[in-house]
């Protein structure tokens, strides 16, 4: 955000400093590249952590699911938990596939 802490005065934000501070940005193409790039880097980590986040609910809730299956059955008839766990899986994959080699432009 362009507009700081440091440019609020006795409770008001100072116009001039606003204005100039913005001029400085627009006519600087490296500080609007590195704003750009935290920008960026932002998305890109909070992409990834939505990923770590989905994936270790997976792993635990399909943890849970086979030893309900196992406590049920006694290890005896359909494995159903192979379905659940194969189409949530499609589902990781494709997530995966976006974060990390799609990517954001």
């Amino acid at each position: 955000m362009l507009v700081d802490i440091n440019l609020r005065r006795n409770g008001k934000i100072n116009n001039y400093q606003i204005f100039r501070k913005i001029l400085i940005h627009t006519r600087n193409p490296e500080i609007m590249a590195s704003e750009e790039k935290s920008e960026k880097a932002k998305v890109i980590a909070k992409e990834k952590r939505g990923f770590y986040i989905h994936f270790i609910i997976y792993i635990i809730v399909n943890i849970l699911l086979f030893i309900q299956w196992w406590y049920i059955t006694g290890g005896d008839g359909f494995p159903w938990v192979i379905t659940t766990t194969a189409g949530w899986g499609i589902g990781i994959v494709a997530h995966f596939i976006v974060v990390f080699i799609i990517g954001v432009k």
